[in-house]
Parts: structure tokens; sequence; C-alpha cells
């Protein structure tokens, strides 16, 4: 789709991060870790994950998972975080990074972020819908993206890792795919409003299907165009 993917050995060649003290919640677990504390946010400010309900499992995966060398594996998983009002930005900007492989070949499936507590009032909300379509609804509930990647599993080498983005620039919200730009909109909501809990993996009903490498949230713009996806984790520290 126009882009190449990013793909390094090891964590020592991620550079810096020039928005590093923006980022609100890292979250990528390490070869290592067990459970929920695989979870915890690895950003500069260091929420404290907290499992409601269900479990998580994290994989050891270098062979595939090249930096951090883990992904994790939620079983009806759900997942929030410490400060949650740190993560609140209003009108600002933003950018929402999803790295993560396919459970199966149906799919990924179900919510990786949500923070609204019913479907009239659903806001800042990732969600992946029946195994294929890509959706994210804004504040006040309208869709945006709707977009159906394919299937992304090799039977032979596993599920294809995928990086799905949500950026807001100056009042104008981009969704990337794998670095391609795949919907851009006006889009000047205030996602203060309304706003719950932080959640990943459910909306406090459905839960999610597939696997998570990485998710990076932060209070400023990345993307604006088509770029090189990060597929294989973030860096954990500043330029």
């Amino acid at each position: 789709m126009g882009t190449i993917p990013v793909i390094a050995a090891g964590a020592s060649a991620l550079p810096g991060d020039p928005n590093w003290s923006a980022v609100k919640l890292l979250v990528q677990p390490h070869a290592g870790d067990v459970g929920v504390a695989g979870l915890h946010d690895r950003g500069p400010d260091g929420r404290t994950a907290t499992i409601g309900a269900g479990s998580v499992t994290i994989i050891d995966d270098s062979g595939r998972s090249q930096i951090w060398g883990a992904y994790a594996d939620p079983s009806s998983a759900s997942v929030t975080y410490s400060d949650d009002a740190g993560l609140q930005f209003g009108t600002g900007d933003y950018c929402i990074e999803f790295v993560g492989n396919r459970a199966l070949d149906a799919g990924f499936s179900e919510h990786y972020a949500y923070t609204a507590g019913s479907v009239g009032a659903r806001h800042f909300q990732g969600y992946f819908y029946d195994g294929a379509s890509w959706y994210w609804y804004r504040a006040g509930g309208s869709l945006f993206g709707d977009f159906e990647p394919g299937a992304g599993y090799d039977t032979a080498g596993g599920p294809m890792v995928e990086n799905i983005t949500l950026d807001r620039a100056s009042g104008t919200t981009r969704m990337f795919w794998n670095g391609s730009l795949i919907s851009s909109e006006a889009d000047t909501n205030d996602y203060d409003t309304n706003w719950q809990a932080f959640k990943l993996f459910t909306d406090g009903g459905g839960f999610f299907s597939g696997n998570m490498i990485a998710m990076r949230f932060t209070h400023a713009s990345r993307y604006t165009a088509a770029h090189n996806p990060m597929l294989c984790g973030f860096p954990e520290a500043g330029t």
C-alpha cells in the first residue's frame, strides 16, 4: 500500500521518541513479563495496569516480535489504568497506535480501546467488527473509518502484524493501516465529554479477540500522511 514496514532487531535499534514527554500511555510487554505486570505503562507517567476481569497471558515471541520479544494474549480481560484523568485530551491533538497480530484466521474482533459507558455515548473507541472491519467511534457516537484490511493470516508463517493508527492534528482526524492513509475527516469534538475510565480489551460487555504487541497513546499528532509504521514496538525513552 505504498509503505515499507519498519522491522528492527533488538531494542537498541530504536531511536529515541521526540514526542516522549507527550506520551500518556505506552503498553508493550517484554519477554519474561508475567500477567498484568506486562501491561503496566512504560511511558513517562508510569501508570499502573489493573485487571478487573479475565486474564492476560504474556507470550514470549522473540523470533517474530523482534524489539521487545513478546505479545499479550487477553482472555475476556478488562484492563484499566491509574490516574485516568491524565489521559483526557479534550479538543486537542492526539495519536493512538495499536500493533497486534491476529489470533485466528477469522481475525481481530471487538474493542481494543474504549472510554464510553453506553452505545449512545460511545466515543474514543477502537473497534474491530466480526474480525474484519476496523472502526473508530468519535465523541457523540459517530462512526469513522470502516476499513476491511483483508484476511491478514498466513497459515505457514502465522498471523501478520498490523498497525492501526488514529491521529488528530489541528481539527482533522486520520486513520492509517500499516502506514497507509485510509480515512480523513474534520473532527473538533471534545473527547472529555462523557469520558469514563479508559479500558483495554473490552467495552464492558464484549471482549477483544487477538493479540497485542504494543499500544501507544500520545497527546500530540504524529502522522498527517502515509508513513513507515512501527510494527515491533515503540521507544521507551526520549531523544
